[in-house]
């Protein structure tokens, strides 16, 4: 994963390397997704390939008016 090169995007980057490093390979013993979209999708039982941080499209290209 390349590092992002702002500072928000750094620290984001930093914890998904962290979270990679600890699950990776691992199987998850649990979900609970708090986006209502995907409430109901149940991951328990399947294994980690990857944590990759990525930009919120909401906040792409946004500013304050």
């Amino acid at each position: 994963m390349p590092p992002l090169t702002h500072a928000e995007g750094d620290t984001v980057w930093q914890a998904a390397r962290r979270l990679h490093s600890a699950l990776a390979g691992k199987v998850l013993i649990r979900s609970d997704f708090r986006v209502p979209q995907y409430a109901t999708v149940d991951l328990t039982g399947r294994e980690v390939r990857d944590v990759t941080p990525a930009a919120s499209t909401s906040s792409r290209g946004s500013r304050a008016a």
